[in-house]
């Protein structure tokens, strides 16, 4: 079995994938618009594979980035515990 190693994903990258979602929306009001139910088909199809993928992507980055912080935290009180058993 391969090893898979997530690819490093950005909030640019995030920001990118949120427009294209964007775009795809306006393009399938337009679609809806102009009565274009071909268009509107494909659209449609094309949200419901993009709309997870970019929730995904952002829930991910969140994540990301709590764990900086989280670990940012323990280092602090480690550091902040260390350097009071060192003064004792």
């Amino acid at each position: 079995m391969a090893n898979s190693t997530p690819l490093p994903v950005s909030d640019e990258d995030v920001e990118e994938v949120e427009k294209l979602l964007k775009d795809l929306k306006d393009r399938a009001a337009d679609a809806n618009e102009k009565g274009n139910v071909i268009m509107l088909s494909l659209y449609a199809d094309l949200l419901k594979l993009v709309s997870p993928q970019v929730q995904r992507l952002r829930a991910r980055v969140d994540r990301e980035e709590m764990a900086r912080v989280n670990k940012a935290h323990k280092e602090m009180r480690k550091a902040k515990r260390d350097s009071a058993a060192g003064a004792a």
